[in-house]
């Protein structure tokens, strides 16, 4: 079994013992040891002091709450101990063995704060755990369905379709002469892969609250695997687009290659506000329901279904505040080319800066929640 090193991070799993084997102790706290209002001042070969945990709690009841605790790390070949101070405190003294510590297979848990919250590095060292997190979305999106994988293509077609004749036809939408199916074909690939990564990113640590619950892992696995679910989608889309653009003689060209630059921060807008919705998503249900109502105004406020030559010119500025306006324009102008118009330079800017605003907010709030979101699932 590894051993964890001391440090600010054996926060969560203290969390994580809490949440699955102190279940008795939890009741009889009756919400009065809230995970995050307690202290943890924790370095390596030190105590960890355990501070705020409300003055009806009983020492005794403490200690037998961190028994199992105590029982880990013995097995671990960490030296233990525990006593109670006056007043509020309560003191578990861990030291880890030299043995143990330089033992290849140790665990330790280094404290984070801030931006580095999110810790690439050992995201890396989790990417088989992110590649699981990722296949099994994918299997079990389509297990027990006779057409499987068919229905990634079949969705949009089937919409593109519905659009074409009600819109193209019909309507007679302009698509900046182009033909209107491809033309809203590559605004709805676009809008799909943001639309299911900001709500596979929103709900995904509830996703994995059986994990979450027992195991550590780097809790933004779970957000990213939802990403890379979203464009495995959206890689299978694309090549179609590409077939479609080859059977209309539209070839791709060197600014083919920029689209790939909005998917980017399309997924990098998507997690950044999703790495705050999930957080809210474990506390509030409606957040997914508020979501949905949300994406339904967004998708008719960009333009996926309509070129931004019929806003108002007037309201062309205010138009394109919208973040997601000029990414989508971006996209086909990249794809398409031709007489499709690429947006304001300022307006990508924007973009740019809002999505940089929202991936910083993100990570710190996902950082100062994911502590104690166990408490929640």
């Amino acid at each position: 079994m590894p051993a964890f090193g001391v440090n600010e991070r054996m926060t969560d799993c203290f969390a994580a013992y809490v949440a699955v084997f102190a279940a008795p102790f939890r009741r009889q706290c009756q919400g009065k040891f809230p995970l995050k209002s307690h202290y943890l001042d924790l370095t390596p070969k030190t105590r960890i002091v355990i501070n705020k945990l409300g003055p009806d709690l009983n020492p005794a009841t403490m200690k037998e709450a961190l028994s199992g605790l105590f029982l880990l790390v013995k097995f671990s070949g960490v030296n233990h101990g525990y006593e109670a101070l006056p007043g509020t405190y309560c003191v578990m003294s861990m030291t880890v063995p030299a043995e143990v510590e330089d033992n290849p297979h140790t665990v330790v848990l280094y404290p984070r704060r801030g931006l580095a919250a999110i810790d690439l590095g050992e995201v890396f060292a989790y990417r088989n755990l992110l590649y699981l997190f990722f296949w099994r979305d994918i299997k079990t999106r389509y297990k027990q369905s006779y057409l499987g994988g068919v229905w990634i293509v079949l969705s949009p077609l089937v919409s593109t379709a519905i659009y074409s004749v009600l819109l193209g036809y019909l309507a007679r939408f302009p698509s900046d002469g182009l033909p209107y199916p491809i033309y809203v074909l590559v605004g709805i690939t676009a809008w799909q892969f943001f639309s299911r990564s900001l709500t596979g990113v929103s709900t995904s640590l509830a996703d994995q609250q059986v994990l979450i619950n027992k195991i550590y892992f780097p809790r933004v696995i779970a957000p990213l695997s939802s990403i890379l679910s979203a464009a495995f989608d959206f890689a299978i889309m694309l090549a179609l687009i590409f077939v479609a653009m080859l059977a209309l003689r539209i070839f791709p060209t060197f600014q083919t290659l920029l689209a790939f630059v909005f998917i980017a921060q399309m997924a990098l807008l998507a997690l950044g506000i999703g790495l705050v919705l999930t957080g809210l998503d474990a506390v509030m249900r409606d957040v997914r329901v508020v979501l949905n109502l949300v994406l339904q105004v967004w998708y008719f406020a960009s333009p996926i279904i309509y070129p931004v030559q019929i806003v108002p010119q007037k309201l062309l500025a205010f138009y394109y505040l919208n973040p997601l306006a000029p990414l989508m324009q971006g996209f086909r102008w990249a794809m398409l080319g031709g007489t499709v118009q690429p947006p304001p330079l300022w307006s990508i800017g924007l973009s740019a800066l809002v999505t940089v605003i929202f991936l910083i907010v993100g990570m710190l709030f996902f950082q100062k929640v994911e502590r104690t979101i166990v408490d929640h699932l």
